[in-house]
């Protein structure tokens, strides 16, 4: 918390100092001048926080080294790595299940690939047999045929046959 405040003491110093600038020039210099004393000013003011920070982040490191922050940051290890074996458990149970859901598609696509076959020789299969059927029908009906001609000549025989 201690590290909060001075970030934000910081921001504010410095978002302050960035204001005093550029109120504190003097009118009589040139733009250059100017800019270049305001940018000084800044880097100075910068380097003067960034150092006070520094300081702050280290006493915070010295108290970190107390024994009760020690034993918090101890269970807090120790919670870390119990999360990652959790974590590890959980990755390898989910690698099983995707290992699971792969062999199952692959065969649901092996049962696909039997349907169509097993489909496609249907097909032939009913195809060979229409082509059968129409091949029978052809005779039959080209056998008939002959018989209607044979009936009609014998008619016609018949007709031209003396009466008696």
């Amino acid at each position: 918390m201690a590290s909060r405040r001075t970030k934000e003491n910081v921001r504010k110093e410095r978002d302050s100092s960035e204001e005093d600038v550029g109120s504190s020039q003097p009118s009589t210099t040139s733009t250059d001048e100017q800019e270049l004393m305001a940018m000084l000013k800044f880097k100075a003011k910068r380097d003067k926080e960034q150092a006070k920070l520094l300081a702050d982040l280290k006493k915070e490191v010295k108290i970190a080294k107390d024994k009760k922050t020690r034993a918090t940051i101890d269970r807090f290890v120790t919670a870390m790595d119990e999360l990652a074996a959790m974590n590890t458990e959980y990755v390898l149970e989910q690698d099983k299940a995707n290992e699971t859901i792969r062999r199952l598609w692959v065969q649901v696509f092996d049962a696909q690939v039997e349907f169509s076959n097993y489909t496609n020789d249907y097909l032939k299969r009913m195809k060979g047999l229409e082509e059968n059927r129409n091949r029978r029908q052809l005779e039959h009906l080209s056998l008939q045929k002959r018989a209607c001609q044979d009936h009609q000549s014998c008619i016609d025989n018949l007709k031209e046959s003396p009466k008696k």
